[in-house]
């Protein structure tokens, strides 16, 4: 049997480093994130808290939201306005007007969103920050609006502009708070359904960008930025907002009803099934069958390229919820598995979808979890929050997705359609799929091509003229990747069409005036092989006008003329166009409405935008249109009325029958201030009409200059950096060039950046060693953009080069005596100049040097030197007393060596012994030779025991500090040994 080999400790030591490593390389790698079983990229969660401080217990609760899995989350904080009509928004703390502790809410406190940013972060959670405004009287923010005595245009504007003026201080602080904490998604608002649209007086759209969104641009271009438009119906605001165009991200605060059982009464709610709450999406009856998954599909297709996410949705925990789930005050008993199903039901729908849907954010987690049978929204301690939040938002195994951009698709017989079906890769799966559809109704074919997007192919299917025909088939979309496979469904509607036509009028509406004329072009399409001829005409005619029909431009086209009368009555009407054929002994009809308004020829005057600034010397523009109305055909001559004293307006060209460019020019001398309401008119012979801007005079575009200190010193052979702050004046966005003027001799001055159009650039003045010590002397940093020279002034010291020595005198003198173990000692202190830091080393000497003169210890040998603060070392004289074993300065005393005195006795007692006569040697010569061995032994073994210690005398001692290259010395001590 063979021994067993032992590891050696060394042995030990190299597989304990090699195991060490392996480990370490396993932990600083990390596993890329598997795609999430509902396939979206958002998967969020709103967090809410409706007190000052109670954010800063956020840890329990960030670690609850990460155990659902939520990669997303999005905190809210919300200022208050008083009332509906209120234009100031302001964060409600103990101290606001009226707060009432026992109905207000607070606002959180920076220090509390920030420590819930961190808390988030801290468990992985990428963070959102999600301001809202509320109102303190309970009005729903939708409801923002002017009050109701604001009647004219002009009283509106100026509500709206001091409201969005308070608005843009409110967002740009949580912008600041964002941008500093590594926020990336701010939501720029929420359900502002008053103040989103074509409601501010004209569009709202110019307030969103002046106020909100170019602001934020300027000065946090980082900032992902979204807003979460109320979705709750068919036309609500998602389908209005004006400025869709100018956010990152489209997002939808998605309330919509889904009962899809027969019984629509909400005041005995409905308990439905999952399978009815999965189609209560896409088809209510209890809503007028609104589809709502079709409302958001259309919303997203008309901003390609904008990711479309449910900033909110969410389901009070009661029965009933899915009838009405933005009533937040439930009356339905505690029901936490109909929340979970409404969850359910969401995910089942949308993880379809996700080709366009991006994700979702949960509608509420709180720092502190609701009580028991709590019937509100939060999912925290629910079957929605344990279990189907981290079911859904929890990872899969690799393989795809399907699904189609249409999920149901009518057909008519002998014709074709085509759908696009997009393949989504999970968890890092990059192969080859193919489709395949089954289900197919008889008659109808389906084909695959490549999608002109990756992992995208387009489905088309064609039905012949005998294609079976009926209710929805379900078509399965199969797609297979080796062993991998996954599917989709798309329900398919064949329909047989009889014979028949179809109009339709372009464009729908007109509005003329008396005596006027106006067309629309009738298109006659052909349905189900239909080849007939259609005879058109029209109907509902207001008395005083008719219509006539002629040959359009297009195959299948006539253009009806409408003439009105003089004296036909103003007013609207519908016209009905109809149209009658024949197919075999059958008689078939369409028809295609007008809506015709009549009034007198009259025009409107819009300006571009509500605001418009001018600085002192110079000129700015906008845009002012005229629309016709009821078929005005002349020219508007426009003017301008109440502008600022020393603004002057022009227009061009004027008069107009379109569009005329305003331009405002400000004198040097013109007023500041503002906004003043300029009125402009545009007149035809009797007609007028105005509208209003609201002018403010500026300073010029300029800058200044200014540094944090106003004296600097610079060492020789060092530099120093000194930051320059440009500030702004006006609309200031130019360059500004820099230059220094006045520096010593010796001294050189240079700028980073040099030209620069940020908020500073860094002045570093650079001494050499042999630059003249002096100051302090005035220089001047001057900057230059254009025809704008700043100036800032600075008292520039140059000093020594950076050095050490003593920090006042040391002891003038120690006197002691030999040995002296006491009043030996002196403390020897140490201070930079000119800005030294770092480590002095130090050594003694004493003078003058004798043999068995006295030493010198230094202790600390080596002291650290930062600031103005001295450091001490503490200097001790050595010395010996006579007759010590040893004395500092001198040989050592050795024994006397006993051996050859003792040998040269003997040797001259063996001469006598030789010399004296042999007669006599007996007795004397050995009593010689013992007395002469005796008397050399001692003298051999004589003399003193110890030395004579250290020379008494005048000495000096000299302690000299070294750091690198510089040597000084920082003390000296007279030393007296007595």
């Amino acid at each position: 049997m063979k021994r067993a080999h032992a590891f050696s400790p060394r042995a030990l030591r190299s597989v304990a480093r090699i195991l060490l490593a392996v480990l370490t390389t396993f932990a600083g790698s990390h596993r890329a994130a598997a795609q999430s079983q509902s396939g979206f990229q958002y998967n969020g969660i709103d967090f809410t808290d409706y007190t000052q401080d109670g954010y800063l217990s956020s840890s329990e609760a960030a670690q609850t939201i990460r155990e659902t899995s939520a990669n997303y989350t999005a905190v809210v904080a919300t200022w208050y306005v008083q009332t509906y009509d209120s234009n100031s928004i302001a964060p409600e703390t103990t101290s606001s007007p009226g707060y009432d502790a026992s109905t207000d809410p607070l606002s959180p406190a920076d220090a509390a969103v920030i420590a819930a940013i961190q808390a988030l972060q801290a468990q992985g959670v990428t963070v959102a920050l999600k301001p809202h405004v509320d109102s303190i009287d309970g009005t729903w923010r939708g409801d923002f609006t002017w009050p109701t005595t604001d009647t004219t245009t002009a009283e509106q504007q100026a509500w709206l502009t001091a409201w969005f003026t308070s608005y843009q201080s409110f967002i740009l602080h949580y912008a600041q708070i964002a941008s500093q904490n590594g926020v990336g998604i701010l939501v720029i608002g929420t359900e502002f359904t008053m103040l989103t649209g074509n409601t501010c007086a004209g569009t709202c759209e110019s307030y969103w960008e002046q106020y909100v969104i170019t602001p934020l641009r300027q000065q946090y271009p980082d900032l992902t930025l979204v807003y979460g438009a109320n979705a709750t119906s068919a036309g609500d605001e998602f389908t209005t907002v004006s400025f869709w165009n100018d956010v990152d991200i489209i997002g939808v605060d998605g309330y919509f009803p889904i009962d899809n059982s027969a019984d629509c009464n909400t005041s005995t709610p409905p308990d439905p099934t999952l399978a009815e709450l999965e189609s209560g999406w896409t088809d209510n009856p209890c809503a007028g069958d609104f589809n709502a998954v079709a409302a958001l599909e259309n919303l997203s297709s008309a901003y390609p390229g904008k990711p479309l996410i449910f900033t909110e949705i969410g389901y009070p925990s009661a029965t009933g919820s899915n009838a009405a789930p933005y009533n937040y005050t439930p009356t339905g008993a505690y029901d936490e598995a109909e929340q979970a199903n409404c969850y359910e039901a969401f995910f089942e729908v949308f993880s379809q979808q996700t080709s366009w849907m991006k994700g979702v954010f949960w509608w509420t987690w709180m720092v502190s979890p609701p009580a028991a049978n709590d019937t509100g929204y939060s999912p925290q301690n629910k079957t929605a929050g344990d279990t189907t939040l981290p079911e859904w938002f929890g990872s899969q195994t690799q393989g795809f997705t399907l699904a189609p951009a249409n999920s149901a698709l009518t057909l008519s017989q002998s014709s074709n359609t085509s759908t696009l079906i997009s393949i989504t890769p999970l968890d890092g799966f990059n192969g080859t799929v193919t489709l395949a559809a089954s289900g197919l109704p008889t008659g109808v074919t389906a084909s695959f091509t490549a999608g002109s997007a990756a992992n995208t192919q387009i489905l088309a299917l064609a039905a012949g003229s005998t294609a079976a025909a009926g209710n929805p088939v379900t078509v399965t979309i199969t797609g297979t990747s080796g062993s991998l496979t996954a599917t989709t469904t798309i329900a398919l509607t064949v329909v047989a069409l009889p014979p028949g036509f179809k109009l339709s009028a372009s464009p729908v509406s007109l509005s003329v005036g008396q005596g006027g004329t106006a067309t629309s072009t009738i298109t006659v399409t052909d349905i189900g092989g239909f080849t007939g001829a259609v005879t058109l005409a029209a109907t509902n005619l207001p008395s005083g006008v008719t219509a006539s029909f002629g040959a359009g431009s297009a195959t299948g086209t006539q253009v009806i003329t409408l003439n009105i009368g003089d004296s036909t009555p103003t007013g609207s009407a519908a016209v009905t166009i109809t149209g009658t054929g024949t197919s075999g002994s059958q008689t078939l009809t369409a028809s295609a409405t007008i809506e015709l308004t009549i009034g007198p020829p009259n025009f409107t005057v819009a300006a571009g935008l509500p605001t418009l600034d001018v600085a002192q010397g110079s000129a700015n523009s906008e845009t002012v249109t005229v629309t016709e109305a009821n078929g005005f055909s002349g020219s508007v001559t426009l003017s301008a009325s109440g502008l600022p004293s020393g603004v002057t307006a022009s227009f061009s060209p004027n008069p107009t029958t379109g569009s005329s460019e305003l331009t405002l020019t400000a004198a040097s001398s013109a007023s500041l201030g503002g906004p003043v309401t300029v009125t402009v008119t545009g007149t035809s012979g009797s007609l007028s009409d105005s509208t209003t801007i609201q002018v403010s005079v500026e300073v010029p575009p300029s800058f200044t200059l200014s540094t944090q200190n106003q004296a600097y010193s610079v060492a020789e052979g060092e530099n120093t950096t000194i930051p320059v702050a440009i500030t702004d004046l006006g609309d200031f966005n130019g360059s500004v060039t820099f230059t220094v003027t006045g520096v010593p001799s010796g001294v050189t001055g240079s700028f980073s950046p040099n030209p620069t159009s940020s908020a500073s650039t860094t002045l570093t003045l650079t001494a050499s060693a042999t630059a003249t010590i002096q100051g302090p002397i005035n220089i001047t940093v001057t900057g230059t953009s254009g025809s704008s020279v700043q100036e800032v002034t600075i008292a520039l010291s140059v000093t020594g080069a950076p050095g050490f020595t003593y920090s006042g005198n040391p002891d003038a003198s120690i006197s002691i005596e030999p040995g002296a173990t006491s009043g030996n000692t002196a403390t020897i202190a140490v201070i930079g100049t000119n800005g030294f830091t770092g480590t002095v080393n130090l050594t003694c000497a004493i003078t003058p040097v004798v043999a068995d003169g006295p030493s010198c210890t230094l202790s600390p040998a080596a002291v650290a030197i930062s600031g103005n603060t001295a450091a001490a070392s503490l200097l001790t004289i050595v010395s010996a007393a006579p007759g010590s074993a040893n004395a500092p300065g001198s040989a050592r005393s050795e024994p006397k060596n006993l051996i050859w005195p003792s040998a040269g006795g003997t040797a001259l007692a063996v001469v006598l012994l030789v010399f004296v006569p042999r007669r006599r040697r007996n007795w004397l010569a050995m009593v010689a030779f013992l007395a002469l061995a005796v008397s050399l032994s001692v003298l051999g073994c004589g003399g003193k025991s110890g030395g004579p210690g250290t020379t008494p005398g005048p000495y000096t001692v000299t302690v000299t500090g070294t750091s690198g290259s510089t040597t000084a010395n920082v003390g000296t001590v007279s030393l007296t040994i007595e």
